[in-house]
């Protein structure tokens, strides 16, 4: 997040992007099979929007030529935007010819450590997100969601305490979609000295859960 507000794209500055992407990549664009769409909170740009956007660009890079695999559509969405959307994007999604993958910055069900990270949010609205990610990712075929809790120095027993908890009580089927990721804080010095944590925490997940990747040990 940024101190910048919120504004979605208009439909023709998408239609230009696509256009400008299409041009750049040239025929270099068929050895490509995914979108990502938007920044941190592509997802609350709304139904219309991301859908629209989908298909227009489904079409402009040919992802149809490109065999039987379906493309992936990426996503960044808060836990606000999760909680916002209606059962209809997701309906829309899951018909749409692409998988889509949709990461949701939880961060943290322990509402002082959310204080603390400067995260708008009470463990409530996270606990919220958290059911209704399971419940898309067992209604949807085609749609995985999934989740990044914080993890590093200065964070409270009750973070940790809460987020295995969570983890270990999650009501999901044995073939679970929904990947939780790990990410250390970026002022965590001797990140490797997480790794006996990540584990501890990964041993007691109902839930796939790894450490984040883009983040360096």
């Amino acid at each position: 997040k940024s101190a910048r507000k919120f504004q979605a794209r208009s439909k023709a500055n998408i239609v230009e992007q696509i256009c400008k992407l299409k041009e750049f990549y040239g025929r270099n664009i068929e050895n490509y099979s995914g979108l990502f769409l938007g920044n941190h909170d592509a997802l609350g740009a709304g139904e219309e929007l991301i859908c629209n956007s989908a298909v227009e660009a489904y079409s402009a890079f040919g992802f149809e030529k490109q065999g039987e695999m379906a493309p992936f559509l990426f996503l960044f969405g808060s836990v606000h935007s999760l909680l916002r959307s209606e059962d209809e994007l997701f309906e829309k999604l899951d018909h749409l010819p692409y998988h889509t993958f949709i990461n949701i910055g939880l961060e943290s069900c322990d509402t002082p450590t959310l204080a603390q990270i400067g995260k708008p949010l009470d463990n409530t609205e996270v606990l919220e997100a958290f059911d209704k990610m399971v419940e898309i990712n067992a209604i949807h075929e085609n749609i995985e969601v999934t989740g990044n809790f914080v993890i590093g120095k200065g964070l409270s027993d009750d973070h940790y305490q809460s987020l295995k908890e969570l983890l270990r009580n999650a009501l999901v089927t044995s073939n679970a979609k929904g990947t939780i990721y790990l990410s250390p804080l970026k002022d965590s010095h001797k990140k490797r000295e997480l790794l006996p944590l990540i584990n501890e925490i990964k041993e007691q997940s109902k839930i796939p859960t790894y450490i984040y990747l883009i983040q360096r040990l």
